[in-house]
């Protein structure tokens, strides 16, 4: 397959169920088997996504540098952002204060956000309290991994395969 024709097929269905059939973007998740590596991988998928779902800039906006295999790259966080928790954090800070726990493949949204904390609506865990420091442990969530969306449902699965994730196509 052209990764080229397959994110293009994946982003010409994930325009038309959400903005011709109007269905709400927390019930569409794409799906790829790749985090980082070529056009079907979360990453360049999530950027995309991300224009077309919640479009323009904020001024609440921020960005975060990460460096994976020796390759660094941005992320733009806004407020309405769909995240992904991606390490278990049994000290979240709740609103009122009290500790709250958040697991590794909780999905949520950003509510508000500043240049040093966010407030992240989390399900099944309510509203908690980032600090900074706790930024990379979440990721844009509007495409996951297959491993991530294991065991969980949503009304609307769009699947992106290609073969540049060859090595985990296989039964093995």
């Amino acid at each position: 397959f052209n990764t080229d024709l397959v994110q293009s097929m994946i982003i010409k269905e994930f325009k038309r169920l959400y903005l011709d059939r109007r269905i709400p973007a927390e019930d569409i998740q794409v799906i790829v088997p790749m985090r980082t590596r070529g056009n079907v991988s979360c990453r360049a998928l999530n950027e995309i996504l991300q224009n077309i779902v919640n479009p323009g800039q904020s001024k609440k906006e921020v960005y975060m540098t990460y460096v994976e295999n020796g390759s660094k790259y941005t992320v733009k966080y806004k407020p309405n952002d769909r995240i992904i928790v991606i390490k278990n954090n049994y000290h979240a800070e709740g609103l009122d204060g009290k500790d709250k726990q958040i697991f590794n493949g909780n999905l949520g949204t950003i509510k508000d956000i500043s240049e040093d904390v966010m407030i992240v609506d989390i399900a099944d865990a309510g509203e908690v309290v980032l600090p900074k420091d706790q930024w990379y442990d979440i990721q844009l969530a509007y495409a996951i991994t297959v491993h991530k969306k294991q065991g969980d449902s949503v009304p609307y699965a769009i699947v992106g395969l290609d073969t540049s994730a060859y090595t985990l196509l296989s039964r093995e």
